[in-house]
């Protein structure tokens, strides 16, 4: 994974809601539906958390998780991906009851955060508001997760689970549940939200990585390396040559990596590290 020039401006965006969110919730929603058409498939589930700042930090304050019963019967194909099947839904509320109670959750303009959200979710939601109340859905302000991963990361796919996976915060989760792709979304968010807050955090330090191997390096002298696995992937590595760690990791903190490297080998310096990787050649 690497840092990823885009032409692609999210920055606003991240700003905007940054501002907002000092006196509103932000919500991280996320919906599983009967298929892919908003204006004949009916939307199945709906998942959100609604967080605060706290001391710099978001805090959950309020969680919904409903089913929705679609009024017809899911097709197989559907519940093979999501895992909801007529009967998850039998006793579940009609899609006009289930409305008042998410209207009700989100407010008249909510704060929203999700996950392919704007091209997808809001277009089903829009749909169940219109069916429902004559009026369209609306939010005061509405960021995608998946457009700041594509302009922040190089990845080969972007599929929220490929995209937590790669940024290690997959653990415990079951995707394509609409619950925990709500928790994944936020995860991520806090993940790449550093990324859009200025050129000084990657001084700071802000991303840590886990140390999953090491290995070394030498199709010459002047290029002898020193590779570290981790997690997320990055391309980090010590050049030997230069006697300097680099990554493409933008705002990893390679001081705590350093450390991480240098008790994973058990070794005192980048010199003893070199020489123990040397050995397994």
């Amino acid at each position: 994974m690497t840092v990823r020039k885009s032409s692609i401006d999210y920055k606003e965006h991240i700003q905007i809601m940054l501002e907002l969110v000092k006196t509103v919730p932000i919500i991280f929603f996320d919906i599983e539906t009967t298929g892919l058409s908003s204006l004949y498939d009916r939307i199945l589930s709906f998942s959100a958390l609604k967080c605060v700042v706290r001391d710099g930090k978001l805090v959950e304050i309020e969680r919904i998780n409903q089913f929705i019963n679609p009024g017809f019967s899911i097709p197989a194909s559907v519940s093979a991906v999501n895992h909801i099947t007529d009967k998850t839904v039998k006793d579940a509320p009609c899609e006009r009851d289930a409305y008042r109670i998410i209207h009700n959750f989100l407010g008249d303009a909510p704060l929203l955060c999700g996950y392919n959200s704007v091209s997808f979710d809001e277009k089903f939601m829009s749909s169940m508001y219109l069916r429902q109340s004559g009026k369209p859905f609306s939010s005061v302000h509405h960021v995608d997760v998946l457009k700041m991963a594509k302009e922040k990361l190089q990845l080969r796919k972007y599929n929220l689970s490929e995209v937590a996976h790669e940024m290690g915060c997959d653990r415990g989760l079951f995707f394509h549940t609409s619950i925990d792709d709500v928790i994944a979304t936020r995860r991520l968010f806090v993940l790449l939200l550093p990324y859009y807050k200025g050129k000084n955090n990657d001084k700071k330090g802000y991303l840590q990585a886990d140390v999953r191997g090491v290995r070394y390096w030498e199709p010459g002298h002047a290029l002898a390396r020193l590779y570290v696995q981790t997690k997320p992937y990055s391309k980090t590595y010590y050049d030997l040559y230069k006697k300097e760690w680099c990554s493409d990791l933008a705002g990893l903190d390679m001081d705590r990596l350093v450390r991480d490297v240098l008790a994973f080998t058990g070794s005192s310096n980048e010199r003893e590290l070199s020489r123990k990787a040397r050995a397994y050649l």
